[in-house]
């Protein structure tokens, strides 16, 4: 990658960012998103959508909400009533990511 010469970065399709959960740790969760905003340029990663797959535990209800409001509309959370399955789960979940060009799932 040292030699690589990527196009700039305007030239770029935008990125939608799939996340799939279930009783993920609130913590262990808040940290991946930190890190794919933090790592991505800006212009690029236009949002990320957090699919909670019909998690049980308390935190990731009321605390999540709170979490991800500092991000101002850039995170946002669709949440599975069951368990759909991680394949049905990133389906609901790139029906959703709307803004960018493409979508990409990280597990």
């Amino acid at each position: 990658c040292k030699y690589w010469h990527y196009p700039e970065v305007s030239k770029l399709p935008t990125a939608s960012l799939v996340v799939v959960f279930h009783n993920e740790g609130l913590s262990t969760l808040m940290r991946t998103v930190h890190s794919a905003i933090n790592t991505s340029p800006k212009e690029l990663l236009v949002e990320v959508v957090l699919v909670d797959d019909g998690s049980t535990i308390d935190d990731l209800k009321d605390d999540l909400e709170q979490h991800i409001k500092q991000f101002n509309g850039k995170v946002i959370v669709v949440r599975n009533p069951e368990r759909e399955g991680l394949i049905r789960a990133r389906t609901i979940g790139a029906r959703n990511a709307l803004r960018g060009d493409v979508v990409i799932f990280l597990d």
